[in-house]
């Protein structure tokens, strides 16, 4: 399947058209039983490539291809004139470009026809594909935004239960008359300083499986076997000296 433009693309090649083919307007035509979408002014190449475009633009925005008998590029106009989309951004009904294609006569009776004519459809398409664009990237910048809270609210909450699993270990040995500190439990973890164990700690996102194993497997413990593991760690079986 082929890989539909983004809103950004569409926007640079409407904007490009436009610029060659300002001429171009839509109107609504009543000759047809139903009434239709018609294309006026350019050249006999224009139309089509509007045609071609503003299809992709209707396709990107997900909806059907073809609705009774309306083609994607005439559904595009609804939609233009459905988002409020009558005239460009810079606020000008005609171009030089298209008062040089009609004239004034023209662009008087075209204004005096009302909202079934869309002018210089070319530049209007390019500024809704840029104002889309725009949205589309808002979107996006309050999902990152979304997203990077939402893994800071799993680090607290992973670093919150942690230090309640440690507490309630130091507390347990405790009952059992031993004081033990974090120094211990990272000791029998089997590691030989604190960076791995305060990573594990606090949640952070670095810390490895095998020292989130390690470090669960003792918060785990009895703590019995806790203490009595320790004191292996501490003092290790001496060997019984030579004769």
């Amino acid at each position: 399947m082929k890989q539909l433009p983004s809103w950004k693309d569409l926007h640079v090649e409407l904007e490009k058209y436009s610029a060659e083919h300002d001429a171009l307007f839509a109107k609504w035509d009543d000759y047809y039983q139903d009434g239709q979408w018609a294309l006026e002014g350019g050249s006999p190449r224009t139309p089509r490539l509007f045609r071609e475009t503003a299809a992709r633009a209707w396709t990107k925005l997900g909806r059907p291809r073809g609705t009774g008998t309306m083609e994607p590029w005439q559904l595009w106009i609804e939609f233009l004139l459905d988002q409020g989309w009558r005239y460009p951004n810079d606020g000008k009904w005609s171009s030089d470009a298209s008062e040089r294609a009609g004239g004034w006569k023209t662009q008087k009776r075209l204004a005096e026809e009302g909202p079934r004519i869309l002018p210089r459809v070319f530049q209007v398409s390019a500024d809704c594909c840029q104002d889309l664009a725009e949205r589309e990237n808002s979107i996006e910048e309050l999902d990152a935004t979304a997203r990077a809270q939402e893994s800071i609210e799993v680090e607290v909450r992973t670093a919150y239960a942690r230090r309640a699993a440690v507490e309630a270990l130091i507390s347990k040995v405790a009952a059992e008359g031993r004081k033990i500190t974090r120094k211990d439990i990272w000791t029998v973890a089997g590691y030989k300083d604190a960076t791995e164990f305060e990573r594990f700690q606090r949640g952070d996102a670095r810390t490895t499986r095998s020292a989130a194993l390690a470090f669960n497997r003792v918060l785990d413990m009895v703590p019995i076997d806790f203490i009595q593991l320790l004191g292996r760690i501490q003092q290790p079986d001496k060997k019984p000296a030579s004769k």
